[in-house]
């Protein structure tokens, strides 16, 4: 019998993208579920059947901690810039201010990390989620968002939409490890992270990048 997975998390197309993702890698030997707090409230009737709780980032599990009876059934997940998209940020002009767009200060300054992590350290990254103080934006034109152009302020002209962070390898080894899924199937999933970023182009800038995103996904294949 498949195993159940619930994943929690603020926004609808962050729930979305990573119920598809799950599926896409895990749908053999798991059910999806996803509850989105900004859309429902109450909590979902099947909540307490699931095998484990997925949560998007750590202002939504300590918002949802009274949901909880068991601590040992919660994978924090770990979530990295969908690299498929990664050519979108290499276009933008070196030394650019830039908005990034979160639906809160932890998201935004997590994707504000990621990026930098990745390579683009040639960007003046500027927080920007609802409710943030202090605006100093005047003159920034464009903004990077994952998955959430809904936030971006009107006077922005060009909006680089990277879809909803996805899962990290390493969060994909621990959830198999815990559901005593085969190992095998990482190797599954990491040739498609390799491969996606082999697709990337071949200049310079990408190279540093790709080796990056290679380092990082062998080193969890070799940890598990």
């Amino acid at each position: 019998m498949k195993k159940l997975v619930y994943f929690i998390a603020l926004s609808e197309s962050t729930c979305e993208a990573m119920q598809k993702q799950l599926l896409r890698f895990l749908g053999k030997y798991i059910d999806v579920k996803a509850w989105c707090i900004q859309c429902i409230s109450n909590e979902p009737e099947d909540f307490h059947t699931a095998d484990l709780y997925i949560f998007s980032n750590r202002t939504v599990l300590k918002a949802m901690r009274t949901h909880l009876t068991d601590s040992k059934s919660v994978l924090l997940a770990t979530r990295n810039i969908n690299i498929e998209n990664i050519y979108k940020i290499i276009k933008i002009k070196p030394h650019s201010d830039v908005l990034v767009i979160g639906t809160t200060e932890e998201t935004s300054l997590l994707a504000i990390r990621l990026i930098k992590k990745i390579g683009f350290t040639n960007l003046n990254l500027i927080p920007f989620y609802p409710g943030i103080r202090n605006k100093i934006t005047s003159g920034v034109t464009i903004a990077i968002t994952t998955g959430h152009p809904h936030l971006v302020p009107p006077y922005i002209k060009n909006i680089v939409d990277l879809g909803s962070k996805g899962l990290d390898l390493s969060t994909f080894a621990e959830l198999i490890r815990r559901l005593n899924i085969p190992t095998m199937l990482l190797n599954d999933i990491s040739q498609y992270y390799i491969k996606t970023v082999l697709d990337i182009g071949i200049s310079k800038e990408e190279t540093n990048i790709k080796n990056i995103f290679l380092k990082k996904n062998i080193d969890v294949i070799l940890d598990t």
